[in-house]
């Protein structure tokens, strides 16, 4: 059972080198410009509730965010964004447990079913 979790992410997928999201928040690129991405409360661990905050996401619809495993089936976070007091978009998630010593997270951003960005995370023993 993953017991000391934090999360690394790479964002190297949009060329804008590394982040870890348990330190700061993080850029990421959509062809609108840069959002910045956080989660709350840091360190990110599993089974515990923890919000993700996206500042600077503009002209979607239906705003979303989509977790799923890569290293391994651990199923699939679809979560709603709504905007919070502040204005920024934000959805609650819950990462669910792993076994392995390292496990790899993709992070999508949709407006609706369409990718606007995505980047990788991953939690270790």
């Amino acid at each position: 059972m993953c017991r000391a979790i934090f999360a690394v992410v790479v964002l190297g997928f949009w060329g804008l080198g590394a982040c870890d999201l348990n330190e700061s928040e993080c850029e990421l690129g959509t062809k609108e410009g840069k959002i910045t991405l956080s989660f709350e409360p840091r360190p990110i661990r599993p089974m515990v509730e923890s919000t993700i905050i996206i500042k600077g996401l503009k002209g979607v619809k239906k705003p979303r965010v989509h977790i799923y495993g890569l290293s391994m089936y651990l199923g699939h976070l679809r979560e709603n964004l709504e905007p919070n007091e502040k204005g920024w978009l934000e959805a609650g998630v819950m990462l669910a447990p792993c076994d392995d010593e390292k496990m790899v997270f993709a992070l999508e951003v949709l407006d609706d079913k369409e990718i606007i960005a995505k980047t990788e995370f991953s939690t270790f023993q």
